[in-house]
């Protein structure tokens, strides 16, 4: 084998491996980017959507490499915010109902009812209320 053909062979390992390398890179590009865009994606409000899966799963491809885990991880986090969300979506449409038949309540007492804040602010009266108290300060 002369000194050309070891010359050409090298040379040819050489590119085999800038070629492999380049392709790997780019795939872990790949991913890095989609797991970005499923990030930007939820925080825009898409919540777990298709666009947002997809990007997750793009990225998830190869699950045991640490990109992998990064977006099982992300996944989980944006389940647990979803989750989260949705409880307290739930607590605020109770409060706000309660708050409501408590105003009923309040409005429609045929005695004068009044609560106040721990600020001294009253927050729900009673009509008859209202009429007790002008009627007393017209005097």
């Amino acid at each position: 084998m002369c000194s050309s053909d070891l010359l050409f062979a090298v040379v040819g390992v050489i590119l085999l491996c800038w070629l492999v390398a380049g392709r790997w890179l780019e795939q872990q590009t790949q991913r890095l980017l989609s797991l970005e865009r499923a990030v930007e994606g939820f925080a825009s409000g898409q919540n777990l959507q298709e666009p947002v899966t997809r990007q997750l799963d793009v990225a998830k491809a190869g699950a045991h490499d640490e990109v992998g885990r990064l977006a099982e991880g992300i996944r989980q986090m944006m389940q647990e915010v979803v989750h989260a969300r949705e409880s307290l979506l739930a607590a605020n449409r109770s409060l706000t109902s309660e708050r409501e038949r408590i105003r009923r309540i309040i409005e429609t007492s045929p005695v004068g009812i009044c609560i106040r804040s721990e600020e001294h602010t009253s927050e729900l009266q009673s009509l008859a209320y209202l009429v007790c108290r002008l009627l007393l300060e017209k005097k």
